[in-house]
């Protein structure tokens, strides 16, 4: 069973130096309150340093809801009364004493069912909001798909890293490289990745963070340029790192699995000093192996994250600095033969045992939410992340001749990143009878400065045979030149919410502004600008406490990054999305279940053509899909993750590029926890992906088969401990990744049958 995570906690305790225990007569002994108008949230602050009792709340929860004021004579019991009443929240007590108040089990949503401490939460339903969208606007009142994969769902299915997270989401396919990285495709475009709602740096590595790490992946499909300035016109995934909390909390997990790999993870949290408004958290993970399915050299990486939280009545203040040292092996690969994968032996490996990517990152990171009055709400955060980055290996050139030869030839690149991002903005709400205002007003600025490193020369081509032994072949990292880049993205944005009864009205406008220079060291620096505008509205329409529906329009943009033969920067290039869907709240709220269907449209796509000796500006995109995803509960006993997902893309000017994309996908995933006294403290899990027929060309000549994959797990608890054993791909399945740009003779391989066991103490 899962630990208890609570995403986001509002606390106060309004003595200082109180103990972490609560005296009973404030809870039934009547004492005189003075409560003033104003946000639900100060309010609850008030209450808890007024009495003396720890409460604790999410934000997300909270934050959109407001109080009249309360003064007189009450039992703490009564007083909560007065502050919830037809707020559609509701308040519990934890074994020892601390007050939680949560979305009431008749609202439009459920939170997970959380405890402070004791039983863990089993619960597969996502938080109530993300903090992506900045209003707090909950996700079923939302006018857009957005996918929350909480820590819950991850750790009971043994997520070791984001992309293990990301097959629970539709429309979202992780792509490996060959070097050990991977891309990221939502609904036809590659997406890129956002940390704690800010842009990461192009070098980094963020699908392979660790999933303790993390409280929740968000997945925000459409081009929303309102939410993250530039971006893909597929879709964000925002990674939503754990903060420090109030209520200590400690864990620690040892794991082996197949290929001798071990992995050590601990996470710690709690308060410090004695006024309850300093906290901390400590995460650390570690992990070694002898080798990967390739034959490749082992995995190695270290992650350690401290970071601290300033929380009291008007301040919450978060830093955090996360450090990163990675080596990741070359992916197992294997060409195509005859249009298809070819499933015979190739040799292992197939260049060096010490191809790999080789990362060192330092990411420093700040929030700030400062209460400003009763209304208005100032939102800070910031990122500087340095990043050193290098790949090197073998790969092949050609399909698998007839003689069953191929072509290897070496490559290797690396570089080093220097990124700064910052978005402050203004949050006011007010209410006026039914009809409620969240304004949002705003300012995001970036500046990137890299410089990128690539093989001096090509290589020769080496022909080899893989019914021989692979000949000795020299390493493939070798001389270097560097080129320098240098981007200054800025932005300035204005989001309306509007709530009236059963319907919701959300809106936005964003101008962005972006520099780009490209340039050699004899060279001089070259820049220019380029500005546009990108408007967004959606519309969602309660018809049923269980039934909403939403339909929305979304803009958005990359800025221009190449240029065309006589030196001009091209235009920037340009998305837009029509959105239409049905947001389900099932079995009492248990199960929530979204249908959506889209067409996007990109424009302005940039490619080299030889023709012009030099990159040209032609339409791009078009794709158009349907998908559904469900998550949450059957049962008290039975968890529930899955999606479907149907998309096509068609390109508008080369007819030789494929997206490479299967049109089907779908997944599901459940877990059941016995209740049989015999079988007290186990559950069982199973998990499905399909993944249907993906061509490499227009022409169909070169096919991946439709594959499934089929994952195992079984795990017990007792007290404080828990054992967990995974198997992944348990029928040893030849099972295939897509490969980047339709390309016949790389396909990546998934891994064959693993094993994975976790033993975990918490304390």
């Amino acid at each position: 069973m899962s630990r208890p995570k609570l995403p986001r906690l509002g606390l106060c305790m309004a003595l200082a130096g109180a103990p972490l225990f609560f005296p009973l007569y404030a809870q039934t002994t009547a004492q005189h309150y003075s409560i003033p108008a104003g946000s639900l949230d100060s309010a609850l602050l008030a209450t808890s340093r007024q009495s003396g009792q720890l409460i604790v709340f999410e934000p997300s929860a909270v934050i959109r809801h407001s109080t009249n004021g309360v003064e007189g004579d009450f039992t703490l019991d009564e007083l909560l009364t007065r502050l919830l009443d037809g707020q559609g929240l509701e308040y519990s007590r934890d074994n020892r004493g601390a007050i939680l108040v949560r979305a009431s089990s008749a609202s439009s949503l459920n939170l997970p069912s959380t405890e402070i401490h004791g039983e863990y939460s089993s619960s597969a339903l996502a938080s109530q909001s993300t903090p992506t969208t900045r209003t707090g606007t909950p996700l079923h009142l939302t006018p857009q798909s957005i996918n929350v994969i909480n820590s819950e769902i991850m750790e009971a299915q043994g997520a070791r890293t984001v992309s293990d997270a990301l097959r629970n989401v539709s429309g979202v396919t992780v792509i490996p490289s060959s070097l050990g990285s991977a891309s990221l495709n939502i609904r036809g475009y590659q997406a890129n990745v956002l940390s704690q709602g800010v842009n990461t740096s192009s070098l980094s590595t963020p699908l392979a963070i660790p999933a303790i790490a993390l409280e929740a992946v968000e997945v925000i499909k459409g081009p929303s340029a309102i939410l993250v300035g530039s971006g893909s016109p597929g879709g964000t995934v925002n990674l939503v790192h754990k903060v420090p909390q109030p209520v200590a909390s400690h864990e620690i997990s040892l794991g082996y699995g197949s290929h001798d790999e071990r992995r050590l993870s601990a996470d710690s949290t709690g308060l410090l000093g004695t006024d309850g408004r300093l906290s901390y958290r400590v995460i650390l993970d570690g992990r070694q192996s002898s080798g990967n399915a390739g034959d490749y050299d082992g995995h190695k990486e270290f992650y350690f994250s401290p970071s601290l939280r300033w929380l009291d009545d008007s301040t919450d203040f978060t830093l955090r600095y996360s450090r990163t040292v990675r080596t990741t092996p070359f992916l197992p690969y294997t060409v195509m033969y005859r249009g298809e994968p070819y499933g015979g032996d190739l040799p292992e490996p197939l260049g060096n045992r010490e191809d790999s990517l080789r990362l060192q990152q330092n990411e420093f990171h700040y929030s700030l939410e400062q209460a400003l009055g009763e209304h208005w709400t100032f939102v800070s955060k910031g990122t500087y992340t340095d990043v050193k980055e290098e790949q090197f290996g073998w790969y092949t050139g050609s399909e698998l001749l007839q003689n069953g030869s191929v072509w290897l030839t070496s490559f290797a690149q690396g570089g080093e990143s220097h990124q700064h991002n910052l978005d402050n903005y203004l949050r006011g709400i007010y209410q006026w009878g039914e009809l409620q205002s969240t304004s949002v007003f705003g300012v995001s600025a970036s500046r990137t400065r890299s410089h990128n490193d690539r093989l001096a020369t090509f290589s020769p081509w080496h022909v080899v045979s893989i019914h021989d032994p692979l000949p000795a072949l020299p390493s493939a990292r070798s001389g270097y030149v560097t080129s320098f880049t240098e981007s200054k993205p800025v932005g300035a944005y204005w989001q309306q919410q509007l709530d009236y009864g059963a319907w919701h009205l959300t809106g936005g406008l964003r101008f962005s502004s972006s520099w780009n220079g490209v340039f050699r060291r004899d060279e001089a620096s070259e820049s220019q600008k380029r500005q546009v505008w990108s408007p967004s509205i959606g519309l969602l329409y309660e018809a049923t406490p269980w039934l909403s529906v939403y339909a929305s329009h979304l803009r958005g943009y990359q800025p221009p990054s190449y240029v065309d033969r006589d030196g001009d920067l091209l235009p920037e290039q340009t998305s837009k999305q029509n959105e239409a869907g049905l947001k389900f709240s099932l079995l009492d709220q248990r199960l929530n279940l979204t249908t959506s269907v889209y067409r996007i449209e990109f424009d302005n796509y940039a490619f080299y053509d030889a023709r012009e000796r030099g990159y040209v500006s032609v339409p791009g995109y078009l794709s158009r899909g349907f998908e559904i995803d469900v998550q949450g509960s059957l049962t008290d006993n039975l968890d529930l993750v899955g999606h479907y997902n149907n998309n096509r893309a068609e390109f508008a000017q080369n007819r030789n590029y494929q997206a490479a994309l299967p049109r089907h996908r779908a997944s599901l995933w459940s877990r059941y926890r016995f209740q049989n006294p015999a079988l007290k403290g186990f559950s069982a899990s199973v998990g499905l992906t399909y993944t249907g027929t993906a061509y490499l060309d227009r022409d169909e000549n070169y096919r991946i088969p439709e594959q499934l994959q089929t994952d195992l797990g079984v795990e017990y608890s007792h007290g404080n401990y828990s054992l967990e054993l995974i198997a992944r791909n348990l029928f040893d399945e030849d099972l295939y990744s897509t490969s980047m740009n339709g390309d016949p003779y790389f396909i990546p391989l998934q891994q064959p049958r693993e094993f994975q066991l976790t033993a975990s103490y918490r304390f």
